[in-house]
């Protein structure tokens, strides 16, 4: 046997569940030529928790002074978040004033977390920031945001990212069952599809697209 060969599916299990977070950049990229960075930093940490509590988990180490089940947990806020981080750019009025976004955003993030140190492992305590920031988004949507103000979408790409989005899940219920997914491929598949999710849902907003940022700084 040649050296090594015995940790192979150890190694690609890192691939497959570590690197396919990095199929979340172009989002990034997107959000900090906007001059989105509070957004797109949201999204950095959902890479960096969820990349390293799979390298955690896969070698059974401790990274950072963290245990495994302590990135899950930050894994767990920062999936979270990003998801609301979608729900803002689908939904919210792109000339809404930054002050009350930004107080809706971050009260949500906030109780997220308190959501997340009640139950990290109930999926009641999953559900329920999701929800609530979903509801929250229509609200403002629907209710608060004039009709002539309310989001607009390119209708295939928007179809495009619906689809890839019920690509995602699918994959994401294969990987529930993590004895028999091999190397984690149908979780890391989960990563990528719901990152080009992301990216095409986003895209498909055209009634007033986001600002190009003049600087990256």
């Amino acid at each position: 046997m040649v050296l090594g060969c015995k940790f192979l599916p150890v190694w690609l299990q890192v691939v497959a569940s570590v690197l396919t977070n990095a199929a979340g950049l172009p989002m990034v990229v997107y959000l900090i030529v906007r001059a989105q960075s509070a957004w797109a930093w949201i999204l950095v940490w959902t890479a960096i928790t969820s990349g390293l509590y799979h390298c955690a988990d896969t070698v059974q180490a401790v990274l950072f002074g963290l245990s495994p089940g302590q990135w899950h947990r930050l894994d767990n806020v920062f999936a979270i978040s990003a998801f609301q981080v979608l729900f803002t750019l689908l939904l919210f009025p792109r000339r809404m004033r930054v002050a009350r976004r930004d107080a809706w955003t971050w009260g949500l993030f906030c109780w997220t977390l308190v959501c997340q140190e009640a139950g990290p492992w109930d999926i009641t305590f999953t559900i329920l920031p999701l929800a609530t920031h979903l509801i929250a988004a229509l609200v403002v949507c629907f209710v608060l945001t004039p009709a002539a103000a309310r989001p607009q979408f390119h209708p295939p790409t928007l179809r495009l990212g619906i689809a890839l989005v019920l690509i995602a899940f699918f994959f994401f219920s294969r990987g529930l069952d993590e004895d028999n997914d091999w190397i984690r491929l149908n979780h890391g598949l989960w990563h990528v599809f719901i990152s080009l999710a992301f990216y095409t849902l986003v895209l498909s907003r055209v009634d007033a697209p986001l600002p190009a940022a003049t600087t990256l700084v």
